[in-house]
């Protein structure tokens, strides 16, 4: 059980970026999305540049 849990996900972390990785979705579309879901601008860039995502 998390402690800070923003919202209950439909999609995961996982989802939006093989989404984006698999051209189903752009990378602004997919960070929109991972910021609706609770994730900082901080984290997004982050995330992005771990999966070499521009």
């Amino acid at each position: 059980d998390q402690v800070t849990k923003t919202r209950e996900r439909d999609l995961s972390r996982t989802d939006i970026i093989k989404g984006i990785k698999g051209n189903i979705i752009n990378a602004e579309t997919g960070g929109q999305y991972l910021s609706y879901m609770g994730y900082s601008q901080w984290e997004i860039n982050f995330i992005f540049a771990l999966e070499r995502i521009e």
